[in-house]
């Protein structure tokens, strides 16, 4: 791999890695505040948290973009099949003289 596609590499490892730290530290800083007790034991956890965060957010996003997508994909059919419908029996019926 050349070093500019591998620094390019590095540096979206480290931003995804800062976004996790950031994201898990909040979340364990809001458990902290509803659940003192935890706070020693969930100070470890903020980066593993932070990074299941993100891939429960991906996880959601992908399901909801697959869902769009079937939407798209039937709205599309039904559309094709209102043109096929139409051009076989709506106004001027048939092409073929």
């Amino acid at each position: 791999m050349p070093s500019t596609a591998k620094a390019i590499w590095v540096q979206v490892l480290e931003a995804a890695y800062s976004l996790a730290h950031y994201l898990g530290t909040w979340i364990v800083a809001g458990i902290s505040a509803i659940v003192p007790q935890i706070g020693a034991v969930a100070g470890d956890l903020a980066d593993p948290i932070g990074v299941m965060a993100i891939l429960t957010i991906a996880v959601l996003l992908t399901q909801m973009a697959r869902k769009v997508m079937w939407i798209v994909v039937v709205v599309g059919w039904a559309l094709i099949a209102i043109r096929v419908a139409l051009a076989m029996f709506g106004p001027g019926g048939s092409r073929s003289a």
